[in-house]
């Protein structure tokens, strides 16, 4: 973790093992079974009339399936060191993904980032995710990948690369063993790999953000594509 402000990236091996991991996994497929079952019936209706992304598909209000086996990634000694010394000691969950992502030729998320560069002075994050790996992943089934350093950079990811999305310079791929995970700025760059056609993979995203305070910076994005950073102010009336 000392090296992440400057990489904006680190590794978390072996964070969920043992008991946990299996009863996470066990929770994970039973819900994923439900909901793989709604989001192929979906595909099948007229392209205007669908409401999932044919890339990838959710377990909705994961938390609620299995409230044990989830929390218990929050309250994980590891997890609750690297978000205090990543984001400061006043953090907060403000969102998961669940989220299962078959094998596809083409990417579903290009390169983007999420928030607008962190500040060169700052030294926490504002927003920071950490990504589960659930089962094992050899990367042949799609990865994320990440661009380091790219956090403090104000160069969009089509400033630099503009062929295929496995082809970005400097690029690190997030493969592993199940229950390992990795932590990253939401100011770098990333992107979905693609995989081998017929094989999919599983992972679990959280995304913790600085308690909010007059002067938290919140960034409006669509489609992963940063279209303002504005000041939030507390007091203010609207």
């Amino acid at each position: 973790l000392e090296s992440f402000p400057e990489n904006g990236v680190a590794l978390l091996p072996a964070l969920f093992t043992g008991e946990p991991l299996r009863d996470l996994q066990r929770s994970f497929r039973k819900a994923q079974a439900a909901e793989r079952r709604e989001w192929e019936a979906d595909l099948q209706k007229p392209e205007g009339e669908r409401w999932h992304n044919p890339g990838y598909f959710d377990i909705p209000r994961a938390i609620e399936t299995d409230p044990e086996s989830y929390c218990a990634l929050f309250e994980n000694p590891v997890v609750v060191q690297a978000l205090k010394a990543t984001v400061g000691d006043d953090v907060q969950v403000v969102a998961m993904q669940a989220r299962t992502v078959p094998g596809a030729a083409e990417s579903y998320a290009l390169w983007h980032r999420d928030h607008a560069p962190t500040p060169l002075h700052a030294t926490l994050s504002n927003s920071v995710k950490i990504f589960l790996q659930v089962f094992d992943h050899d990367g042949d089934n799609g990865c994320t990948a990440v661009v380091p350093r790219t956090h403090r950079s104000p160069l969009h990811p089509g400033d630099v690369h503009t062929g295929p999305p496995e082809e970005m310079p400097g690029r690190f791929e997030f493969r592993g063993k199940a229950g390992d995970a990795m932590l990253m700025d939401l100011s770098c760059w990333h992107a979905a790999m693609p995989g081998e056609i017929g094989r999919e993979r599983q992972r679990i995203a959280i995304d913790d953000d600085a308690a909010l305070d007059s002067t938290t910076t919140w960034t409006a994005s669509y489609d992963g594509e940063t279209t303002a950073s504005l000041p939030w102010d507390a007091t203010a009336d609207d």
